[in-house]
Parts: structure tokens; sequence; C-alpha cells
């Protein structure tokens, strides 16, 4: 059935390994009217990545974002996620709780609740 429905379009398959996962694919966002809403296509760059997602913290204010939730918003892997995110955090582009693993959350630096890191923007 999973076949079918990835034949068809309407989900697509972001993780190989057990356990399979599965987001929609581009026609049950039609179907639903929510093209506007469709996460990043695979391929998308890091640049592009790092735009999103600061538009996104963004809007979560002080709420921010986790590793897991920002996984699944971008379909990168854990390793990909943790690596893009230490190098935003380095370079100010973003800020960060300061903890690690499942405690971690993220902030657009602008809207972090006062006492969080947020690392020097380093000249270039």
């Amino acid at each position: 059935m999973l076949d079918d429905l990835r034949n068809a379009s309407l989900l697509e398959r972001i993780q190989r390994s057990r356990p399979r996962k599965y987001v929609l694919g581009p026609r049950a966002y039609e179907w639903l009217n929510l093209t506007g809403e469709r996460p990043r296509d695979l391929e998308m760059s890091e640049k592009t990545f790092e735009g999103l997602l600061l538009d996104e913290l963004e809007r979560r204010g002080e709420d921010g974002l986790t590793n897991r939730q920002i996984r699944e918003w971008s379909r990168y892997d854990r390793r990909q996620t943790s690596r893009i995110l230490a190098e935003l955090v380095q370079r100010g582009v973003i800020a960060w709780s300061g903890k690690r693993g499942r405690g971690a959350r993220y902030w657009h630096p602008r809207r972090a609740p006062a006492g969080q890191k947020s690392a020097p923007v380093q000249s270039m």
C-alpha cells in the first residue's frame, strides 16, 4: 500500500533505514490545498535552509525549536542537523539553550529568552 501511495506522489520516503519514515508527497499537499506549506525539497542547499530556518525561528518567537523539530521540518538527518546548527551557533546566526541532547532549543537571536547563548559574530 505504501508503494502505491509513493507511486501516486501522495507519500515520499525520507528515511530508508529502519524505521522507515514518510512525509506527504507533492500531490497530497496540492489535494489538501497546502502547497505553500510544503516542507523543503530534499536537494535544498544549506544556505536556503539557513534562511528558512531563521524565518521559522522568528515566527516561533520565544518557543524556539528543538533539534528534532528542525529535523522533521527540514528532512536533514540528526548528524547533518547537528552540524549545521553548531555552525550557525558558532557564527552567531542563531541562539541556543547551551544544553545538549533533547534539552537543547534554538532561537532567532532577537527572540531568544534572556540568558540564552549566542556566540559572537566573527568578522570575516
